[in-house]
């Protein structure tokens, strides 16, 4: 009778208890409170006094060195410290968790907990703790945490340790997929899949056995390998205990069929002691239709604007609105990642890698059939080195498959280091290379030491009367295989021809009496026989009663 009467007054304390903390609105179960497992240390922690001047920090975790297997005694300590101006007036609760991630969840498992009294202002503590490791191998965080009511600052009252790996027990070889990337979340129906994953032996045995792994996209976090999609599969040579294999490229396509996916990757070896940990998905990676984008250049508003008449080596390419672009989607659906954009300068209409890169950006991905707004790059600079440059702009978004029209290419663009004529009635003998002393010296104007290859030289000058000539030198480059040259003027009454000598005496001439230019369309090309020597080019009058006056331009160009 006694015996009942002691069971139904714990009863009733219990429910009083189980009372009271319904009324003070903290969650907790009702096992917790009849096992006697509720913290109320831990619950009171919303609900606390004002804090004093006293500021409690974990300050590192340490864990035991050796190697745990599951099940076995996990230890380590942790230090703490009152970073506050005042002694503590209440006693510290502290709690060490294991958890499978560095975020503490109502997942993780308890490992060890305890009390300890108030520290002293600028007091540091260690406590030890202990207690059993998962009965999971894997790599897990120890996350250590304090709970005062007269704490200042809560925000460094926790701690998350570096990954400490659970080994299976002695004897055992097990393999775990230990990651799966997700780099790519969002991306088209049917593209290529470039995640990856790692696998790692937690046992404390080498394998011996060939691991396989297989590579799913299922529509839920369930894996079904008979009705979800194989996306790849190969082998991988057994692994030495506790070595891992990272980064393991998946190369095969995603489904063709837009939605969201979740990636599986599941293992497996004859040796592997646990099946358990076999298996892991990430996810969601959503899959659209792909989008088709276009650089537009159809005559309209919406067309590529190059707006160019004269520019020089180094110096921006043009005013605002005169170089610009727009990104168009053409098959009616919407991307979902960003439109990476990038404009060269190449020396013809080709892109490789010598062509210079002026100007980038990133543009959010179009909705369907939509257009981006005007994509300026008017204060990106020519190179340094004149010469006639395309424009090449490229257009790339890793959820699009069709790149045949991903670029847009422009006409040359004349962008010359120029040489203005210093002296008039240049004495120059073609023959014997003498009277030098007033030939205008071209190579102050030279990108390098000679005449470059795709290099481009204007002149500038005035043509002379009738039997004198403008004459130019300059340095032949080492790469030098051909030159072109071009004359226009601006009076018709002029006839000017221009000529061209090396040092050895090699010479070749233009002459085919065209008002305005020589030739009349293109250039004149020259082989050269000694590319790396000294060249003199002179124009010349052959109309007898020319006086002179004309303005004119002298293109030279060296090519390759």
């Amino acid at each position: 009778m006694i015996n009942e009467n002691v069971k139904k007054s714990r009863y009733l304390f219990q429910l009083f208890i189980l009372l009271l903390f319904i009324s003070c609105g903290e969650p907790f179960t009702f096992s917790e409170v009849m096992n006697g497992e509720y913290d109320s240390a831990e619950a009171d922690e919303d609900s606390a006094p004002d804090p004093a001047d006293a500021d409690y920090s974990v300050d590192s975790i340490t864990i035991d060195e050796g190697t745990v297997q599951v099940s076995d005694t996990l230890s380590g300590s942790f230090d703490y410290s009152n970073d506050g101006s005042e002694t503590g007036a209440y006693d510290t609760a502290w709690y060490v968790y294991v958890s499978d991630d560095e975020i503490r969840d109502s997942e993780d498992d308890l490992l060890d907990s305890g009390t300890n009294s108030p520290l002293a202002a600028s007091a540091t503590k260690t406590i030890s703790f202990s207690g059993t490791a998962p009965a999971s191998a894997g790599d897990y965080y120890l996350i250590a945490r304090l709970i005062t009511s007269d704490d200042g600052d809560s925000s460094n009252d926790s701690l998350v340790s570096d990954a400490t790996t659970i080994y299976a027990t002695s004897g055992t070889v097990d393999y775990q997929v230990s990651s799966i990337s997700l780099d790519y979340p969002n991306l088209s129906s049917g593209a290529t899949c470039s995640e990856t994953f790692s696998i790692k032996n937690l046992g404390s045995e080498n394998g011996t056995e060939t691991i396989s792994w297989s590579a799913y996209a299922s529509t839920d976090t369930t894996l079904e390998t008979a009705s979800d999609t194989l996306i790849d599969s190969s082998t991988l040579s057994a692994l030495t205990s506790g070595s891992s294999y990272l980064d393991n490229s998946i190369t095969g396509t995603w489904p063709d069929t837009a939605g969201e996916y979740y990636l599986f990757i599941e293992i497996g070896a004859g040796d592997d002691g646990y099946s358990s940990n076999n298996t892991r998905y990430n996810g969601p990676y959503t899959l659209t239709d792909p989008p088709d984008y276009e650089i537009v250049d159809d005559g309209t508003d919406d067309a590529v604007a190059i707006d160019y008449t004269d520019g020089s080596p180094g110096s921006s390419l043009g005013d605002e609105g005169e170089f610009s672009f727009k990104i168009r989607e053409t098959s009616g659906n919407g991307g979902a990642q960003s439109i990476e954009w990038e404009v060269y300068a190449s020396y013809d209409a080709s892109l490789d890698s010598s062509d210079t890169l002026l100007a980038d950006g990133l543009e959010s991905a179009l909705e369907a059939e939509g257009t981006s707004d005007s994509l300026t790059f008017h204060d990106a600079e020519w190179p340094d080195m004149g010469s006639y440059y395309y424009l090449i702009i490229t257009i790339t978004a890793g959820d699009e498959e069709n790149l045949v029209n991903n670029s847009w290419v422009s006409s040359p663009l004349a962008v010359p280091s120029v040489y203005t004529e210093e002296d008039e009635n240049n004495s120059f003998d073609n023959v014997s290379q003498t009277n030098t002393n007033f030939v205008s010296d071209l190579d102050s104007v030279l990108y390098g030491t000679g005449l470059s290859s795709y290099e481009l030289v204007r002149v500038d000058g005035t043509s002379d009367a009738n039997n004198s000539v403008d004459a130019y030198h300059f340095t032949g480059g080492a790469d030098l295989t051909n030159l072109e040259v071009s004359l226009c003027w601006t009076d018709e009454d002029s006839a000017l021809d221009f000529n061209l000598i090396d040092e050895s005496g090699n010479s070749w001439s233009s002459d085919d009496e065209d008002d305005y230019s020589e030739p009349a369309t293109g250039t004149v090309e020259f082989t050269l026989v000694n590319p790396a020597e000294s060249y003199y080019l002179w124009t010349e009058n052959e109309d007898t009663s020319y006086t002179g006056g004309a303005s004119y331009s002298l293109y030279i160009q060296g090519l390759p």
